[in-house]
């Protein structure tokens, strides 16, 4: 129930006690495994996070390089035009 004044909103709040005396179970959240964990499952997870890991920095270095050429390539695209412009005159 919402009451609109002037000056705003006004909202009834009811105030109860808790339903419930019991604290909440620590593993209510948390899954059960079925299985214990074997070192064969745990070296393989690590193996697999390692190639994520060096798959995302090849990916990145990529990137970069593709930005770097990028970048030179304006920079003689520049070079050129500049050097085609000193005949019209603009240069300072």
């Amino acid at each position: 129930m919402a009451d609109e004044g002037k000056k705003g909103v006004a909202f009834d709040v009811i105030l109860k006690p808790a339903t419930s005396d019991a604290p909440p179970s620590i593993n209510a959240g948390s899954p059960t495994r079925e299985r214990p964990l074997s070192q064969v499952d745990i070296d393989s997870a690590l193996r697999e996070a390692e190639e994520n890991r060096l798959a995302q920095l090849q990916a990145k270095q990529d990137k970069l390089k593709e930005h770097d050429r990028h970048i030179e390539e304006v920079r003689q695209k520049k070079l050129s035009l500049g050097d085609a412009g000193d005949d019209k005159g603009n240069a300072p």
